[in-house]
């Protein structure tokens, strides 16, 4: 499974119903390109679509029992190479530091949506003269 398909599979885990247009903003990439992504994806089962109730034109993609599954899978795998690489590469304190700091990370997203790039504010430029 590529990294794009890892990450649409966690996208429509967290936002389900989102079309196709819509998740190859999210991922950076041509509609066309996702179109290919979530084809395949359909044809292994992990994804399904279906018609918005209130606007037939719009063709949302949703994640299957299967793709579920596997969203649950991989983040068991995730979640275990994460507490064995830990556990090997740092030391008590240092995990209690990571601890501490995933805490705050929390916090700040807890209350907070990151901006997107294109909302974050340039910097005005000095003046040349």
């Amino acid at each position: 499974m590529s990294a794009t398909e890892e990450s649409v599979l966690f996208t429509l885990s967290r936002t389900p119903r989102l079309t196709n247009a819509e998740l190859a903003r999210h991922e950076h990439i041509t509609a066309q390109s996702m179109n290919k992504i979530t084809a395949t994806m359909m044809k292994h089962g992990v994804l399904d679509s279906g018609k918005n109730s209130r606007d037939k034109r719009r063709k949302e993609l949703f994640l299957t029992e299967q793709g579920r599954v596997l969203v649950s899978s991989i983040s068991q795998q995730r979640s275990r190479w994460l507490t064995a690489t830990i556990e090997q590469e740092f030391t008590e304190e240092e995990a209690a530091q990571l601890d501490a700091a995933l805490e705050l990370l929390h916090k700040i997203s807890d209350k907070t949506s990151a901006p997107t790039s294109k909302f974050i504010p340039m910097a005005p430029q000095a003046e040349q003269g």
